[in-house]
């Protein structure tokens, strides 16, 4: 038997890939034959897909995976972001406890029907001093608000499970902060932390692709610097940036708000 196949048959075998194993095995047999018919003079090694495909998938790949291709239960959701924090947690060696979720299946249709999306905020993660353990869970940012000592601060600094616009560009687009805090009042919503925003933006690069306003610009009336509110968008590198410029009075197609909300007593 060729040596490369050999290896490679016990690799996939001894990872418990028994697909892939006998994938190899019976390409080996193929080329076996081809070779003994005179079709080929040897037995071709393995191309680098075969093994690529062949290797398992990790837990946050697999949990992301039905996350995308399934319907939302409480239970999906909870097991995605255990499984998520679990991982961004090992990058800094934090563990990050994840709580079931707190919405029932027709809360959670309701929300996402509405254009939401659950994240979940560990407590150690939501101050504007626990901030900087996602600037080292995220290097890419490469943020000051993201940094010790920051000057961002937030309006309240609880943990827990949010529901927040999933939508990648701007929601509220063409609202001064005055008329965008109206709206948020009307909902029974508060404006986004910087804390949320973030979060919730690393885990649409997740499910989705691309980071939270790529191309436009959000206020985050839940976070503020100087006393003013900041602004925030990421590029598709993965950079964040954060600012307190906008005029309150402002308005434009690509500025806009978000909020978060809690689960309604």
């Amino acid at each position: 038997m060729n040596a490369e196949y050999l290896r490679q048959i016990q690799a996939a075998e001894k990872e418990g890939n028994a697909r892939g194993a006998a994938f190899l095995k019976a390409q080996r047999e193929a080329h076996k034959v081809a070779v003994e018919a005179g079709i080929v003079k040897d037995i071709p090694p393995v191309t680098s897909k075969v093994e690529k495909d062949s290797e398992p998938a990790s837990p946050l790949r697999q949990q992301l995976q039905e996350y995308k291709s399934q319907p939302h239960t409480p239970e999906l959701v909870t097991a995605t972001w255990q499984t998520v924090w679990q991982s961004w947690g090992e990058r800094v060696d934090l563990k990050l406890p994840v709580p079931s979720l707190d919405r029932t299946p027709e809360e959670l249709v309701e929300l996402e029907k509405n254009g939401n999306m659950l994240v979940f905020v560990p407590d150690r993660l939501a101050s504007q001093e626990g901030r900087h353990l996602l600037g080292e869970i995220f290097p890419e940012m490469r943020s000051y608000s993201v940094e010790k000592g920051n000057p961002v601060t937030n309006e309240h600094n609880r943990g827990g499970w949010y529901d927040i616009e999933k939508s990648l560009d701007v929601p509220h687009t063409n609202t001064t902060e005055k008329e965008a805090k109206k709206i948020f009042d009307k909902q029974e919503r508060n404006g986004q932390r910087l804390n949320t925003y973030i979060i919730g933006s690393q885990f649409s690069k997740l499910t989705a692709g691309h980071y939270f306003d790529e191309s436009t610009y959000s206020r985050m009336p839940g976070s503020r610097r100087e006393g003013r509110v900041v602004g925030a968008l990421f590029n598709p590198s993965g950079d964040l940036s954060v600012r307190p410029y906008w005029d309150p009075r402002f308005r434009g197609r690509s500025l806009g708000a978000r909020s978060e909300g809690v689960k309604k007593a």
